[in-house]
């Protein structure tokens, strides 16, 4: 039966729970495992009408803003696991760079942000290449020379935030809104594709120490997004993005989200789905309805407040639970370029009925306070 929301979180925030659907939640550890089932993942778009190259589309676009962003799941050799974000885009003639890593077992966290304006940052970042470095602190590119579809990598040596992780795109792309991946974005149109669960090796330190990374029990989500202004003035809407990985008791099987809400100035309000079912095709959902309830958390840095926990129900009648599972996880430059990157988890019912339960992060930029 499918709940009344209104009701539903009137009674949450009363009660102070957040799963009330008899579902449970995931606890550590959370088993994250990578999908490397295609050795070319511009193999899974071939013969799609898609009005852009594929094989090139890690270079920079000309005339647009552009975002490079992985969310790396890892299982260290400290048996510990980690939430590490690794981040560049380009908004003209600067590029914001930043990263975290949130130790998920100790639930301690770290995380940098900079900026870089050197004129030849995307020199090698052309007609199918992809290598941005800069001052041997920060890098994201291909492995491969001319071939960034295949495995990238990307590293930090900032201290206190270190890392280095090189990652598979194995798992088929996930197109936002389906087809191209193109949405309206306020005065931008959007092209946005998605790398799910690819293979990752590499290291990162925590305390002073060097952590291997398991790559059996490891993944890395890769998210590349690039936006061209259609309209002759606005900005881009504040939005809440979740990446949400899920199971149920029935399907052996992993369940990808891409679950996108914002306010738009001349259409509203805009949610959606685009679900990609382990081994099936991709699939978009209308958000029926998105609510926050509970808890807040005010940044001491930014005085931003942000949501902890989101109910939301999609299309088909399948309802999650959203909660983040530690405060404090902005990352930014310092008052700039600032948003909210926390690991989640999820309790839910299916379309059918049955228990839902997963594990993800949810992006919100900037908050409304």
């Amino acid at each position: 039966m499918r709940f009344s929301l209104a009701v539903t979180v009137a009674a949450l925030i009363a009660t102070g729970q957040g799963h009330q659907n008899g579902c449970s939640r995931p606890t550590s550890p959370y088993s994250f495992r990578p999908i490397d089932n295609v050795s070319d993942v511009a193999e899974t778009v071939e013969g799609f009408p898609l009005v852009y190259d594929f094989n090139t589309s890690n270079s920079r676009a000309a005339n647009a803003t552009n975002s490079w962003w992985v969310s790396a799941f890892l299982h260290g050799s400290d048996d510990h696991e980690y939430l590490v974000l690794s981040h560049i885009t380009d908004v003209t003639v600067v590029s914001y760079y930043r990263g975290s890593i949130f130790d998920i077992t100790d639930k301690t966290y770290v995380q940098f942000g900079n900026l870089s304006t050197a004129p030849t940052l995307y020199s090698n970042s052309h007609n199918g290449a992809f290598n941005v470095s800069i001052d041997n602190s920060f890098y994201f590119g291909a492995t491969l020379p001319g071939n960034a579809t295949k495995q990238l990598r990307t590293s930090s040596a900032v201290q206190g935030v270190q890392y280095d992780l090189t990652f598979d795109l194995s798992t088929p792309v996930l197109l936002n809104t389906g087809l191209g991946g193109y949405f309206e974005f306020g005065s931008y149109q959007t092209v946005e594709w998605s790398m799910p669960a690819g293979r990752t090796t590499g290291t990162l330190v925590r305390n002073g120490t060097t952590v291997t990374i398991d790559s059996d029990e490891s993944f890395t989500w890769y998210d590349r997004q690039w936006n061209v202004q259609t309209g002759s003035s606005g900005s881009m809407p504040n939005w809440t993005w979740f990446e949400l990985h899920l199971n149920q008791a029935s399907q052996k099987r992993e369940d990808r989200v891409s679950l996108w809400v914002y306010d738009d100035e001349k259409t509203g309000r805009r949610q959606w789905a685009t679900v990609q079912p382990e081994g099936g095709l991709n699939v978009v959902s209308a958000v029926r309805s998105f609510e926050s309830y509970g808890n807040t958390w005010t940044s001491s840095n930014t005085n931003n407040t942000y949501a902890q926990n989101w109910l939301v129900t999609l299309q088909d009648g399948t309802q999650l639970d959203i909660s983040s599972v530690y405060a404090d996880q902005e990352v930014g430059y310092p008052t700039t370029f600032v948003s909210y990157e926390g690991f989640v988890t999820v309790s839910g019912k299916s379309a059918s009925g049955e228990c839902v339960s997963g594990y993800g992060l949810v992006e919100v930029n900037p908050p409304s306070n």
